[in-house]
Parts: structure tokens; sequence; C-alpha cells
């Protein structure tokens, strides 16, 4: 097996599971843990990325930044991480 060298890392790639809605269902559906889904799915999320992302702007450049229907489905159906 070749290690290819990647583009994002998995800092990022959390931040696109986390909101995006497609990763996030894809994510729970599965069954894994966060870290064990991105390890195992490290090539699709990454294709994902890349036909997300506008083809002018760099992958340096490029953030995820959830839709307001991303935030309001996860406020919805989402508990928060530190409730207080």
């Amino acid at each position: 097996m070749v290690n290819t060298p990647r583009k994002y890392n998995d800092k990022f790639r959390r931040q696109w599971v986390d909101n995006d809605q497609t990763l996030y269902s894809l994510q729970q559906q599965s069954g894994l843990g966060m870290v064990d889904f991105i390890i195992v799915n490290r090539d699709m999320i990454d294709k994902h990325i890349d036909a997300c992302k506008p083809k002018s702007i760099s992958a340096a450049q490029f953030s995820p930044v959830p839709s307001m229907l991303t935030v309001k489905l996860r406020r919805a159906g989402r508990p928060r991480k530190n409730p207080t």
C-alpha cells in the first residue's frame, strides 16, 4: 500500500463532519466514533470536500462554514456538548 500525501488534516476533516449534514449523517449511521469514522473514510471525506469547495479557492483558504439549515437541524436534534 502506497502512502499518498493528503491535502487535509484530521482536524479539518472533523470540522467538515461536524458541519456538513451529509458527512454527519454518514458518521451517525456508521456506528463508529468520530475518530474511527475519519480514519476509515479519509479518502471519501476528502473527495466530498473537494466536490463542495469552489475551484478558485485553495485548500488552505477554504474552511467549512455551516449553512443556516445545518445549524437549525443541529439545534433541533443534537444535544450540546457542554450543557449548562
